[in-house]
């Protein structure tokens, strides 16, 4: 056993401070715990491995860049069948070591410029987080973008009336001060916004800029009308902006679409294997994702995918996570959306959710098949969220195309 550890954690990523030290440590006591649970139910646990999306159909190690590349698929065709002028996309929960980086830009097409953020420090294409950073500040929020558009980050000269506009939301009366806290500082803490533009060509209407702000929005319970609020204000702040023409809100908005407290996990598959293919049951819309779209619709912005019942997020709780006691659960939502405003601005051609296109269509094919065979991560998309992408015409006021932004991929 020790044997194990020293090839495992030493031998091959040995600590060069304490704040890596502290999570070499960390990930040794999480193996120890899988090896006690082995022990368990050591027979399970081998038919489990077999099936892990890390690993390919005859049992190989599926490599980081592998992963990634199939990940980018999805964009791929859509610049191949689209061939959008420029390309702007949100990412979150982005590793920015130096080997994650490597295999991110080695997965993306040509052309493409990667940025990333925390809440302390931002790391351009090509750079890496300082090693003092601690884990939640590690992992990184960002664009990646065509390298033909210019960028700015303007996330920190927001973050006052960002602030202002999470403290002045009405929330529920049982919301106490910590949680309201938590929603408002988690919010910011995971926000990146950045003004892209174009450089126009000869005799092109030039200089228009277009505001795109990348969100994470806290997972709480029965705040949904609030987190669309916050979205709604966002476009009042983004618009003000000097030059900005358009105003594009995308990101994992963590819409859930929750079962009734007494629902047990069985019946929670039932749900979920009745409904049609790729949405959520219907009975279960009404709880989060409508409550959502009540606000965004009312406040005459365009969310993509339109239909609320769509997901972008289907997955199942295992024994091997944080609640063991939630083994069996069905974890879904309308989360991760493209959000514009309704002032003409902006067309949208085309809306494809990447992942998702594959799995059902693949899923589709087989007499039988359900939402179930959707669930996230697997071989086919590794993730645990599917990714949404719009294609938009960018309008001049009198409804012609914008020579330097004839169209945006988001």
């Amino acid at each position: 056993m020790l044997e194990y550890f020293q090839d495992m954690y030493f031998e091959q990523c040995v600590p060069t401070d304490a704040s890596l030290l502290r999570l070499w440590a960390s990930l040794a006591l999480w193996d120890l715990l899988c090896l006690a649970a082995v022990t368990q139910k050591s027979t399970a646990f081998s038919r489990l491995i077999r099936a892990s999306y890390l690993l390919d159909d005859q049992g190989a190690r599926v490599s980081v860049q592998e992963s990634l590349s199939n990940l980018c698929v999805p964009l791929c065709k859509l610049l191949e069948n689209a061939a959008p002028d420029e390309a702007v996309l949100g990412c979150q929960e982005v590793a920015a070591d130096v080997q994650s980086m490597a295999a991110l830009r080695a997965a993306l097409p040509k052309g493409f410029q990667v940025y990333l953020r925390t809440s302390s420090s931002s790391a351009p294409d090509g750079a890496s987080p300082s090693a003092s950073l601690s884990f939640a500040e590690s992992v990184f929020t960002g664009f990646i973008y065509s390298s033909t558009l210019r960028f700015k980050d303007v996330t920190d000269d927001l973050h006052a009336n960002c602030r202002k506009l999470l403290e002045d939301l009405e929330m529920p009366s049982d919301v106490d001060d910590a949680v309201r806290e938590d929603f408002i500082h988690t919010n910011l803490r995971r926000l990146c916004v950045g003004v892209f533009s174009s450089a126009p060509t000869e005799g092109a209407v030039g200089g228009r800029k277009i505001a795109v702000a990348n969100l994470h929005l806290k997972s709480q319970k029965g705040l949904s009308r609030e987190r669309a609020m916050f979205i709604r204000g966002l476009f009042d702040i983004l618009f003000e902006l000097q030059g900005v023409g358009s105003v594009v809100v995308l990101g994992d908005v963590n819409v859930d679409a929750p079962f009734p407290s007494k629902v047990t996990p069985a019946e929670q598959r039932t749900l979920v294997e009745a409904s049609p293919l790729g949405h959520i049951p219907e009975q279960l819309v009404k709880a989060g994702p409508a409550k959502f779209d009540e606000v965004i619709n009312g406040a005459g912005l365009r969310k993509y995918p339109e239909a609320a019942s769509a997901y972008t997020c289907i997955k199942q709780r295992t024994m091997f996570q944080g609640q063991p006691h939630k083994a069996g659960e069905i974890a879904h939502g309308h989360k991760d959306v493209v959000i514009m405003s309704g002032d003409g601005s902006m067309s949208v051609v085309n809306t494809i959710i990447g992942g998702k296109d594959m799995v059902a269509s693949k899923a589709a094919a087989i007499q039988g098949r359900s939402n179930l065979d959707m669930l996230m991560p697997s071989r086919d998309w590794q993730c645990d969220h599917f990714s949404t992408m719009c294609i938009a015409d960018v309008l001049c006021p009198d409804g012609k195309l914008a020579d330097a932004f004839l169209r945006l991929s988001c």
